[in-house]
């Protein structure tokens, strides 16, 4: 009997003793959650770099770091960052232009804006970009409609002009497919 009591009276004050020392823990932590977050946000920067370095050293295609322009978008070489056998190309214009690209089916031109804007959120995002020269403009948005899946009840032209409505409301560059 006394045993059986001795050891219950232990175990109710080891669980006691892990519950303040969990209670002071996630004071502590919480005391140091800033730290804390700016220190992973550091290291998720830190090994997405190195992975992107890695990535660069094997790309056959020259990358660069771009620079900032208030208006001018100009790309030499500009490559699409995913494919295997890129073909580069050079594309300049500035922010309140309108840009059509024409060509066959298949030959492409949605290949195109999707490199284009991939150059301007990884040139805004502090990474190199995937071309000779880039010189870019700093944007609050970069708009792409590229895709239309049918929405009951709207045509696709339809679609895309509330889309286009929707992406010229919010302002900076806009790249419709």
């Amino acid at each position: 009997g006394l045993d059986v009591l001795a050891q219950e009276a232990q175990d109710l004050h080891v669980e006691s003793l892990e519950d303040e020392c969990n209670e002071e823990m996630m004071r502590r932590v919480s005391r140091s959650q800033d730290a804390l977050t700016a220190l992973c946000t550091d290291m998720i920067h830190v090994y997405i770099c190195s992975a992107w370095t890695r990535t660069l050293a094997k790309s056959p295609q020259r990358w660069c770091q771009g620079a900032w322009h208030p208006r001018e978008v100009r790309l030499l070489g500009l490559f699409h960052p995913l494919l295997a056998k890129p073909c580069p190309t050079d594309v300049t214009f500035h922010v309140g232009d309108t840009l059509v690209v024409t060509g066959a089916h298949a030959a492409g031109k949605s290949t195109l804006l999707r490199s284009v804007a991939a150059a301007l959120f990884l040139q805004h995002v502090g990474c190199f970009v995937p071309c000779s020269v880039a010189t870019l403009p700093r944007v609050g948005a970069v708009n792409v409609c590229l895709e239309h899946t049918d929405a009951e009840g709207t045509s696709t032209f339809h679609h895309h002009l509330l889309n286009i409505r929707r992406a010229l409301d919010l302002g900076g560059i806009t790249l419709i497919d």
